[in-house]
């Protein structure tokens, strides 16, 4: 297949194939200002045509002085925005790894029933009718150590507080996944009979763990 100027569309680089060799946005617009032809998007037939750009006047830039230039400097902005995230990356992951969980401590029976009540109220979505079961402290014991340590992770630790401060942080990722070990081995460590459930709890979240 030819193009309008009779050139072998296989003889351009397309904007993306540009961008897999190094180029960035501005660097196009600067020193290939123009393209040389384009096609049509065959995987969105609406999108506007794919611009193209000749691969031998391409790599002619590529060699010239003032390419070469503002190359050396994108390497070195890119390997200082990289320092700059592994740096708080680290910072972060060192103010969770230095933080204290602290869990409050209740009497058991009663924080079942305060579990209990807060499933069944969140279950029934506030006001609309709940149209399942209701828990209670007579249901299923896996089923209580369940919803007890859910109960105890969010409204006995600070654990949604830091979750909040954690949104948007470089390295968030990372940190959640040493806040997930930190809370679950305090909860363990501040209510015993619940550490199987806390263990089963945290090996759930780690296997579903992306660093992101």
């Amino acid at each position: 297949m030819k193009s309008k100027n009779g050139v072998h569309n296989g003889e351009y680089f397309s904007k993306a194939a540009l961008k897999h060799r190094g180029w960035t946005d501005s660097a196009i617009k600067r020193f290939l200002p123009e393209h040389d032809d384009e096609k049509q998007n065959h995987v969105y037939r609406s999108a506007p045509p794919i611009k193209l750009y000749l691969i031998n006047r391409v790599r002619g830039v590529e060699i010239s002085e003032a390419f070469q230039a503002w190359k050396g400097e994108s390497l070195k902005r890119r390997a200082s925005s990289a320092k700059a995230v592994k740096t708080k990356q680290a910072s972060l992951l060192e103010r969770v790894r230095n933080m204290k969980v602290i869990v409050q401590k209740v009497p058991n029976n009663k924080v079942v029933k305060d579990a209990v009540n807060a499933y069944n109220i969140r279950k029934s979505d506030r006001y609309m009718v709940f149209d399942g079961d209701f828990a209670t402290v007579d249901s299923d014991l896996d089923f209580l150590a369940r919803i007890t340590v859910n109960y105890i992770r969010h409204n006995l630790t600070e654990y949604d507080r830091i979750l909040y401060k954690l949104a948007g942080k470089t390295g968030k990722g990372k940190a959640l996944k040493l806040l997930w070990e930190k809370v679950f081995q305090a909860i363990a460590d501040t209510y015993p009979d619940y550490q199987e459930e806390c263990e089963s709890q945290l090996a759930i979240k780690l296997g579903q763990f992306d660093p992101g």
